[in-house]
């Protein structure tokens, strides 16, 4: 596994990583296993690259932003991987997997003034699966959640008798959350000589 982070800019962070792995079970007369490894997978593209994400920080710095959010942040990643299952030998293929997708496809995070904190971010996922009939199942997943937080701190002076102990202070804090959450998921099957998916 190979990783690396780059500063483009001041606001503008770069993460790249690459993976590979390969397992073996050799125990009894049939023996099993899998391999996986990072890919870039648009349509019929497919090819072993890193995965991707960057973050544009402090966009509160703009005139617009600035009287309401104490700080913005703008999220994207992209993220592929082609897994294979085998019994017997390297060769007999169980089955192949490919998934690929946003997570997010665009995101935010706001630190409103006044304490509100608010994250949002749409995902768009893909998998295709192919068995060792040729037969191949396709699913497609689109995501939207959003959250709102508060915290508020309190506290109230507890006085104790004849000035034992002194003035004991207790402080609570008061969590305050929304959570939404939309998503969307849609399978197509397509058996060895079909030409579509249904």
């Amino acid at each position: 596994r190979l990783s690396s982070s780059l500063r483009v800019f001041e606001k503008l962070n770069l993460s790249l990583t690459f993976d590979r792995s390969s397992s073996e079970n050799n125990k009894g007369n049939n023996p099993t296993g899998n391999t996986g490894m990072t890919m870039f997978i648009f349509q019929d593209i497919r090819l072993p690259l890193p995965t991707y994400s960057f973050s544009l920080s402090n966009l509160n710095t703009f005139s617009i932003l600035r009287r309401v959010a104490n700080n913005v942040t703008l999220r994207h990643a992209y993220s592929g991987r082609k897994s294979q299952v085998w019994t017997g030998d390297k060769d007999n293929l169980k089955s192949t997997k490919f998934d690929w997708g946003f997570a997010p496809f665009a995101g935010m995070n706001i630190a409103w003034k006044g304490g509100i904190n608010s994250n949002f971010s749409m995902n768009r996922t893909n998998s295709l699966s192919i068995d060792r009939t040729g037969a191949e199942t396709k699913s497609l997943n689109n995501i939207l959640t959003g959250s709102v937080s508060y915290n508020l701190s309190s506290g109230f002076r507890i006085p104790f008798p004849f000035g034992l102990f002194g003035d004991k202070r207790i402080t609570n804090t008061v969590n305050f959350s929304m959570d939404v959450n939309k998503s969307s998921n849609s399978t197509f099957q397509k058996r060895k000589d079909d030409d579509d998916f249904s």
